[in-house]
This record gives structure tokens, C-alpha cells and sequence, in this order.
């Protein structure tokens, strides 16, 4: 399959932001993948990106407690949607066997939590830093959706951007460099 065969759907942070939302999502690319291959691409769930900024600002002030108090309700809040998702799923008859977005959603933060200590102890946050912290937001969402889908019964797999999409080293403004992005698509 060329790339040129596949429909490419993306959804923003509200698209995924609740169950009903993400529910939604789902009967969309069900209905996309029905006529083509698709790729999916979607942003951080709800208000994700300005609470994971929040938190990365919070400890770079010291404020570790409070920037982990952020992180903790951003992770109740994906998994609430996620849950809820699930049981509507499954009450519609989805059985796939996966395990719940619950130890997913924890263990996904989990290496940003290491990053927030180590910015509350530098009490330095590069823009380096911070997109690698707001990278967290999408890369939660990647999996939730991921997850639902196969327990709906639609194939799918996440890729990490970052693995094969090449950038300048402007942190907080980069530019995709196409060329290199493309070469890097063909080994994959």
C-alpha cells in the first residue's frame, strides 16, 4: 500500500476530550476504514496541553507537590473518559481482551513524573523540556484511542511520531524537514 492509498483522519483535543467525544472518533474511523486504510492522528485529550504546561511551569519554581498534583488530575481525567468509553463499548458488546486504561494511563506518566524532578530540582525548564513534557498529552491520547479501537474490534497500533518524523532543533517552534522525514518513512 502506498501512502497515497491511505486517508489520513485527525482529531483535536476536544474531539478525544470525553467518552461521548472519543466514542465518536470511533464510529468515524470504523466508518473511514470500511472504504480505505486510514492513519489516525490525535491530539492531547481536553484541556491536557495547557495542564501539562502548567505543571512543567510549577516545577520550575520548586513546586514538585503541586506540579504532581496536575500531572494526578490530568491522569484521573483521561482515564474517567477512557473508563467510560470502555464500559459503553462493552456494554455494546465489545469483548476484546485488554487490559483497562487505568494502569495504562499511570504508567504512561510515570517517566514525566522523573522529568518534573529533575526540573523542580534545576528550577530551569528549557523549551527543550517542555515540548518533551507536553509531548506526554499526545502520546497518552495515542494509546487511549489505540486501546478502544481494538477493543471494538478494530485493528490498531500506535507509532510514536517522534520516531520517525525529523525536525529542526528549534524546541518550542521546530519545523518538520520533509525530505528527511520521508527517507526516515521508507526504512520503517
Amino acid at each position: 500500500m502506498s501512502t497515497a492509498e491511505l486517508h489520513i483522519l485527525k482529531f483535536g483535543g476536544t474531539s478525544v476530550g470525553t467518552a461521548e467525544r472519543l466514542l465518536r472518533v470511533l464510529e468515524i474511523i470504523r466508518a473511514e476504514r470500511a472504504i480505505r486504510p486510514v492513519a489516525v492522528v490525535v491530539s492531547a485529550m481536553g484541556d491536557t496541553t495547557d495542564r501539562l504546561l502548567e505543571a512543567a511551569d510549577l516545577a520550575a519554581v520548586g513546586r514538585l507537590p503541586e506540579a504532581e498534583a496536575v500531572v494526578d488530575a490530568v491522569a484521573d481525567a483521561c482515564t474517567r473518559a477512557g473508563l467510560l468509553a470502555e464500559d459503553r463499548l462493552r456494554a455494546g458488546g465489545a469483548d476484546g481482551a485488554l487490559p483497562s486504561v487505568t494502569p495504562l494511563v499511570r504508567e504512561h506518566f510515570a517517566p514525566l513524573r522523573q522529568i518534573l524532578y529533575g526540573v523542580s530540582l534545576l528550577k530551569e525548564l528549557t523549551a527543550q523540556t517542555r515540548d518533551l513534557i507536553l509531548a506526554f498529552g499526545e502520546g497518552l491520547s495515542i494509546h487511549v484511542v489505540a486501546n478502544l479501537l481494538t477493543l471494538s474490534g478494530v485493528p490498531a497500533f500506535r507509532l510514536d511520531a517522534r520516531d520517525w518524523v525529523v525536525t529542526d532543533d528549534r524546541y518550542g517552534a521546530a519545523f518538520v524537514d520533509a525530505a528527511a522525514t520521508r527517507a526516515r518513512i521508507r526504512t520503517l
